[in-house]
């Protein structure tokens, strides 16, 4: 049971009646500056006014006639924390919002409490539950907030190992709904670009195209970089080659020339594209693009073949350049250490 009668030196204690003799009343709220213990337990106690400009002093004041606030507070706490290991996770967040109204400084004891015992225990259902407790008590606390954002994170990426993707995407989207810091943002969109660029390499490997270029889309502009871009660069092009398949032919050059704006540029891709051109009837922008693939790569016979159908403006007998795509699984970020800092 905790003592809340009793008090030692820098505690704060509010008063349980009032003392005319110092002109306070019951409530107040006072420091303890010396404790007496001849001939009985008894302290001196100082009261700030709120402008904190002018003080008064209380002298031999004894224990039955304060609480003592720090106390209180570790009693709620240690409430708090038995009803939230039974399970009621409510019932806990009443005993830590009482805390936490006695002594604002609670919420750092608490979230200090949460991670030194469920951080490390790979039970982020729990975990996830414990720190939204305390952020509904404190929603700017920005350590509690962040570290649910890399629970969420965490629990994504575990959910991702057992294959549930659609698990995944959803935790990670609560992970950047809750995060405030820009690195840790950054850390979550790099695991949705993992999740987006594995599910295009499955569509592609299912020959779903469409499917895969939507997922590329989605990886490239969660986390714009060299290999995101590239990748959505080689998916613009296999959904090229699906339009001239499909002779959705200004579709076809749209496509290739996005993969050109994506940072794409060889000679096959070039050989590709003017086989498209050539396709629409502009021979002439078909040659130059097949004139320029072939500079790169002199012996290459498709292309110097595909320039001379062109330069004869014989189209059907045009042949694409075959690449697989380069669909690279970007290695999963693993979440910052949790901040245990109140």
């Amino acid at each position: 049971m905790i003592e809340t009668r009793k008090a030692h030196e820098l505690d704060i204690v509010e008063l349980t009646e009032d003392l005319p003799e110092y002109d306070l009343k019951c409530g107040e709220r006072g420091t303890v500056v010396e404790v007496f213990h001849d001939p009985e337990e008894a302290y001196m106690l100082e009261f700030v006014d709120d402008s904190g400009t002018s003080s008064k002093l209380a002298d031999w004041v004894k224990s039955d006639q304060i609480v003592n606030i720090y106390s209180l507070a570790k009693g709620y706490i240690e409430e708090g924390i038995r009803h939230f290991n039974n399970g009621d996770s409510l019932a806990a967040e009443k005993y830590f919002q009482l805390a936490v109204e006695l002594t604002p400084q609670s919420i750092g004891a608490l979230h200090i409490s949460v991670m030194t015992r469920l951080a490390d225990s790979n039970n982020y259902p729990q975990l996830i539950t414990a720190l939204r407790t305390l952020l509904r008590i404190a929603p700017h606390y920005e350590a509690a907030r962040n570290n649910l954002a890399i629970a969420f994170q965490r629990y994504g990426i575990q959910k991702e190992a057992e294959g549930d993707t659609d698990a995944t995407l959803e935790l990670l989207h609560l992970a950047i709904l809750v995060a405030s810091a820009p690195d840790i943002s950054a850390s979550i969109k790099r695991s949705f670009s993992v999740v987006f660029t594995k599910l295009a390499a499955q569509a592609y490997q299912a020959n779903d195209i469409s499917t895969a270029y939507r997922y590329m889309t989605k990886a490239c502009e969660t986390d714009p970089n060299e290999t995101t871009r590239r990748n959505l660069a080689m998916a613009y092009v296999e959904s090229a080659r699906l339009h001239l398949a499909q002779n959705n032919l200004s579709k076809a050059v749209d496509s290739f020339e996005r993969a050109f704006d994506s940072g794409l540029y060889t000679p096959e891709l070039l050989n590709d594209y003017g086989v498209a051109l050539a396709r629409v009837g502009r021979f002439e922008d078909a040659a130059w693009q097949l004139e320029k693939a072939l500079k790169l790569v002199p012996d290459e016979e498709i292309i110097r073949t595909n320039l001379n159908l062109v330069i004869g403006t014989v189209t059907k007998e045009l042949r694409l350049i075959k690449v697989e795509p380069a669909f690279e699984l970007l290695p999963i970020i693993q979440a910052q250490d949790f901040r245990l800092a109140a």
